[in-house]
């Protein structure tokens, strides 16, 4: 007999919060993974819930301003609720008879809050319905998250536990755009886990090792795509160049002729950005390239991971533009808030991208514990507590709100 399930991706709070091709991505595997039952899905952060939407699919989020929580007081920045207000949630789950199962999903460990608003109303309309609760947030502050009203906090992506629980077998976990069909944009990965280990990286307590997904399930997954009518798909692989000829080659070839527009947000190694992938990149439809640099600091490079240098980054531009890819189309990301970065690094890091022309994006520094660099970063506040990772008051916290402002307003200028 078929089961009655409601997903849901829950609201941010925060500082600042942006749609950078951001779609609960582990929650629509989940869901396919289940097909055959009754889903209801509601998505906090959907196209409904957006303005200013690109054409690419990128856009904002309609907010709230709110109360900071405690922990962020020393933050002077204005904080909000992002996404789909309260009432509008209440009322579609008012709508629903009855639930055997509500699944949420987790992304940064400082956006806890929008997952425990999701909870109290769940568990005030729907009181025995089990609660799971996956993603980022529930793999990295495992004992955290157990802590919140959930029946099942899933640890990484080993599904067993939600398997016992629910005591049935999933199917194969295909992502199901179906569910946000219409939708500007979509999100793929060709790969799980990542080949390099960077002191500041959380990706081996999420994924370990390295693999490429088996090609029928990435071609599915693109099927699925394809039926929702989403053209624009943004690659979230942390290595995505990595052994090209293996992986994003030949998936590239299975699309052909899809006319799809892809996007990389999770940042490109310029190591890997021969003449050859930069070709194949162009011809394949690629739209936002976004490189990753970190710094222009070879000290830091070398102390985190040694994964891209200056000359590595300068040859990977060159074959670009020989592709046929105009500056426009290129952005690179510059590490802000790290401990072992200071403001001239980072101001000598801006200025080398805009002498090239390229637009520099900020990546505000997160810190992670278990990481190698975490213990760098208990001083500006106990790393127990998640908020403690948010970007934003962790750069302020490092940098001091002068300095922050300073290095934004120079990447934002405009020569």
């Amino acid at each position: 007999m078929p089961l009655n399930f409601l997903f849901v991706n829950p609201p941010i709070y925060d500082f600042t919060a942006y749609d950078f091709w951001l779609k609960p991505y582990g929650l629509l595997k989940v869901a396919g993974a289940l097909k055959g039952n009754k889903i209801y899905y509601f998505n906090f952060l959907g196209e409904k819930y957006k303005k200013k939407i690109k054409e690419d699919g990128r856009g904002n989020f309609i907010k709230t301003k709110v109360q900071k929580p405690q922990s962020l007081s020393d933050i002077p920045k204005p904080y909000f609720r992002y996404g789909a207000p309260k009432e509008e949630f209440e009322n579609f789950i008012k709508g629903i008879k009855s639930l055997d199962a509500i699944f949420i999903t987790s992304s940064m460990t400082y956006w806890y809050n929008g997952i425990k608003e999701v909870i109290e109303q769940v568990r005030r309309n729907h009181k025995y319905a089990k609660i799971f609760l996956g993603g980022i947030y529930a793999t990295l502050m495992f004992e955290h998250a157990n802590n919140l009203e959930v029946d099942l906090a899933v640890k990484g992506s080993d599904l067993t536990p939600l398997e016992n629980v629910l005591g049935i077998k999933l199917k194969e976990k295909l992502a199901d755009w179906s569910l946000e069909k219409g939708s500007g944009s979509g999100v793929i990965t060709i790969s799980r886990g990542c080949p390099f280990s960077c002191s500041y990286c959380a990706i081996k307590e999420i994924e370990k090792g390295f693999s490429f997904k088996e090609e029928i399930l990435v071609e599915k997954e693109f099927q699925s795509l394809f039926l929702a009518k989403i053209k624009n798909v943004a690659f979230y692989d942390d290595a995505l160049l990595y052994n090209f000829h293996k992986g994003l080659e030949k998936v590239l070839k299975i699309v052909k002729g899809r006319e799809f527009l892809f996007h990389t947000p999770n940042g490109l190694n310029a190591k890997f950005l021969t003449k050859e992938v930069a070709r194949t990149l162009k011809e394949a439809n690629f739209k936002n390239l976004f490189l990753s640099l970190e710094s222009v600091d070879d000290g830091f490079l070398e102390e985190s991971g040694n994964k891209v240098n200056r000359d590595d980054f300068l040859n990977a531009l060159e074959n670009l533009f020989s592709a046929g890819f105009g500056k426009e189309s290129i952005s690179a990301y510059i590490l802000l808030g790290h401990p072992d970065i200071g403001e001239e690094s980072i101001k000598d890091s801006i200025l080398f991208l805009k002498n090239l022309g390229i637009k520099p994006y900020l990546a505000e520094f997160s810190p992670i514990p278990e990481t190698r660099d975490s213990y760098k970063c208990e001083k500006y506040g106990s790393l127990k507590e998640p908020l403690n990772h948010n970007k934003v008051a962790f750069s302020i916290r490092v940098l001091g709100l002068k300095k922050y402002q300073k290095l934004k307003s120079l990447a934002r200028l405009k020569e």
